[in-house]
């Protein structure tokens, strides 16, 4: 149970960003269910939660197994039970400081043509990759 758990946590979360409460519960249903597919269990079921901040999902499965000696007792049925816990695209923010010379040497062959054309790509590439707006500071 817990392998299919930690499988359908991780694969919720690779599209978990774009998906509502209600398709991220029939999503992990779904795969959870095709994972943890043993004939000896009984009512096996998944709970998905998606934490506030939106990066995070919780998944709680559980599932009624028969048991064979503990029938002797009376417990004709035991509850199983596991979590995972998957987060994604954790919202780090990125700080960048860059020392550029500026020094005379700078101004032979080209430099500094160079260095500014190599920093404004570099700040174009890293606002690019930032999701929301402040996740990278140059």
């Amino acid at each position: 149970m817990q392998n299919a758990l930690d499988a359908t946590a991780l694969m919720l979360a690779k599209e978990a960003a774009g998906l509502t409460a209600g398709e991220l519960q029939t999503r992990g249903s779904s795969y959870f269910l095709a994972q943890f597919a043993r004939p000896e269990v009984k009512n096996a079921q998944v709970t998905v939660l998606a934490n506030t901040d939106s990066t995070t999902l919780t998944l709680n499965g559980s599932a009624l197994m028969d048991t064979a000696v503990a029938q002797i007792i009376g417990v004709k049925t035991i509850t199983i039970s596991g979590t995972a816990t998957a987060t994604w695209g954790a919202r780090s923010r990125l700080r960048v400081a860059l020392a550029l010379d500026n020094t005379g040497s700078m101004s032979q062959s080209g430099k500094m043509p160079a260095l500014q054309t190599a920093a404004k790509n570099l700040i174009a590439r890293l606002k690019s990759a930032a999701v929301t707006n402040g996740d990278v500071y140059v």
